[in-house]
């Protein structure tokens, strides 16, 4: 019985350690970040089988008509999911203040929470990895997709987010950072995007988004083999309007609906097959794409047993650390996958998997303390106002000389 006591204060003390701080008067949806784990594992999962295939020569062959692997390929369209769930976020208080009368939001606070919430962490990822390259660059060069010499304009134009309009490349040598160029282009318009809810018509309103999805899906499919399209907000913005769609009924009709039913998990269960099996069949860069990350999130949101896993203390505070995972996966599957694919069985699927448990644990493990020293403390909302006072204290006032 103590024991059980013990175990469960300590699992509550490394909760709060590691659980994310969320800005004074916002709602939590932890199911918000469980959905955040699943793009995350999936990502990580999709790195480790390429990183798993190219080592053992089956970059190319029939092997990914494996279930597992083919699963774990479909792992791309992680950064989809990504871009779905910051549409909804970013979307929500702009709802409530046009749907609901709420607060207005306070656009000098809107972009200053996202300049000292993301940025630092970003610039610290940037040095570091401008460091390791200019102490290992040799050694990093062997890595399958680094061709090019990183010099410090590459740092720079990562810094204001413009190495793929400068480059025409993926940001280099960290590739996974493109994505986040999007996010960038997409917080900055979100503001302008979400007047949307300033239409008074439900029907008329969500026809709109669901006409902008559309359309932008079409966008995408058409201009998929022009750089710029595929690797800019050009190319991605259904998948943040389709967040947008998700705000508008989760704040108009969910929010005083909240039951749920078995029926939205099945239909889940549906939307994530779909994301799949569309993969293997060619189609996830398609229009059909944000629909069925929709039918999937919903599902989410208003069943009751994916609801439950996906609000799981542990599931959602593993998905809070998702920003420093993400930046930092791709650099330890090079550090240490070497060494963990000296763990073979000569079954190339079972060694897909078990690379996937090792370097999935390492990750999380060395990606935790990361977290905690170099996101989790810039996501106290006046750490700033705390910093610059402390480097620049006020000055007492002079005392004055009562006659």
């Amino acid at each position: 019985m103590g024991g059980s006591v013990m175990l469960r204060r300590l699992s509550q003390r490394l909760l709060a350690r590691f659980s994310r701080v969320t800005s004074p008067g916002r709602q939590y949806v932890p199911q918000l970040d469980g959905l955040r784990f699943i793009a995350l594992i999936w990502v990580i999962a999709f790195h480790v089988a390429g990183y798993v295939l190219t080592q053992t020569g089956h970059a190319s062959d029939a092997s990914r008509g494996n279930p597992l692997i083919a699963f774990f390929d479909a792992g791309h369209v992680g950064v989809d999911l990504f871009f779905v769930i910051s549409g909804f976020i970013l979307a929500l208080p702009f709802a409530r203040q046009y749907l609901k009368a709420a607060n207005p939001v306070s656009l000098k606070a809107y972009f200053i929470r996202r300049l000292t919430r993301l940025e630092p962490p970003y610039i610290v990822h940037l040095m570091a990895t401008f460091s390791l390259w200019a102490c290992l660059g040799g050694f990093l060069a062997a890595a399958p997709f680094a061709s090019q010499q990183y010099v410090p304009s590459h740092l720079l134009a990562s810094l204001v987010y413009a190495h793929q309009f400068i480059y025409q490349t993926l940001p280099f040598p960290n590739l996974v950072l493109w994505s986040l160029e999007i996010e960038v282009q997409f917080y900055i318009l979100a503001p302008l995007l979400a007047l949307v809810f300033t239409i008074a018509s439900p029907t008329f309103r969500r026809l709109v988004i669901v006409a902008a999805i559309l359309a932008f899906s079409g966008i995408a499919l058409a201009g998929r083999e022009v750089f710029l399209v595929p690797h800019s907000l050009l190319g991605s913005l259904q998948q943040f309007l389709a967040g947008f769609l998700l705000a508008d009924l989760y704040v108009t009709r969910w929010k005083t609906h909240a039951a749920g039913s078995y029926l939205w998990d099945l239909l889940s269960l549906a939307g994530w097959m779909g994301i799949v099996f569309s993969d293997r069949l060619g189609l996830a860069r398609t229009p059909i794409l944000p629909w069925l990350i929709f039918l999937a999130y919903v599902g989410v949101l208003r069943g009751v047993v994916l609801n439950r896993i996906l609000g799981n203390p542990w599931i959602a505070t593993v998905g809070g650390m998702c920003y420093t995972i993400y930046m930092y996966h791709g650099w330890l599957i090079l550090a240490v996958g070497k060494t963990t694919m000296y763990v073979q069985t000569g079954l190339l699927w079972v060694d897909v998997a078990i690379q996937f448990a090792i370097l999935s644990t390492i990750i999380l493990i060395v990606c935790s303390v990361l977290f905690l020293l170099f996101e989790r403390p810039f996501m106290q909302p006046d750490w700033h106002k705390r910093a610059w006072a402390t480097l620049f204290p006020p000055r007492p006032l002079p005392e004055v000389e009562t006659p």
